[in-house]
């Protein structure tokens, strides 16, 4: 993927994941949340979803890609790359999350595809792939509206990044 060339280094060091599974289509407010995912032209974002794309794939901007990843290969995925586990296994989810109507099923309960957030910190080991040659990476909720990320010391500043693998809002042990 191209990055613009006033991006730091000329190309993108940081990838976020947007992961979007059941219901019949994308939010109302997608084209608005993809406008705030294009103003930041320096960040790549990736959409991994069940659904069609929100936009034709032509009409994205440069820094967002489109991957159809099923409920059933994100499971899959998460077994390989973590040992994840759930009775009944990938088939089985696919066919109840095709009777379902939007909601996924894990474990033989009925839990809405939004449950599938949990499994979101996994995502460095799980996409490795799309991720190599990031130097950071994050997940976003769909319904974000994301202002300057490229800003110095949006997220963190130099001398935080050095000594920190994880950046979170939160104290000690989770920003350590």
């Amino acid at each position: 993927m191209a990055s613009p060339r006033h991006c730091r280094s000329g190309s993108a060091s940081t990838a976020i994941l947007v992961g979007r599974w059941g219901g019949a289509s994308w939010p109302s407010t997608t084209l608005l949340f993809l406008r705030t995912l294009a103003s930041n032209a320096c960040v790549h974002f990736f959409l991994l979803s069940d659904l069609p794309p929100p936009a034709p794939a032509a009409l994205l901007p440069v820094n967002i890609r489109v991957r159809n990843v099923s409920i059933g290969s994100l499971y899959e995925m998460h077994q390989r790359a973590v040992g994840l586990s759930l009775p009944g296994g990938s088939a089985a989810l696919e066919s109840q999350a095709r009777r379902s109507s939007g909601k996924s099923f894990l474990a033989g309960r009925d839990i809405s595809s939004t449950k599938l957030n949990d499994l979101k910190p996994m995502w460095g080991e799980v996409f490795g792939e799309l991720l190599a040659g990031y130097s950071f990476w994050g997940y976003l909720q769909d319904d974000v509206l994301l202002g300057n990320l490229t800003a110095p010391h949006a997220i963190a500043d130099p001398a935080q990044l050095a000594v920190s693998d994880v950046v979170s809002p939160y104290p000690a042990p989770y920003n350590t």
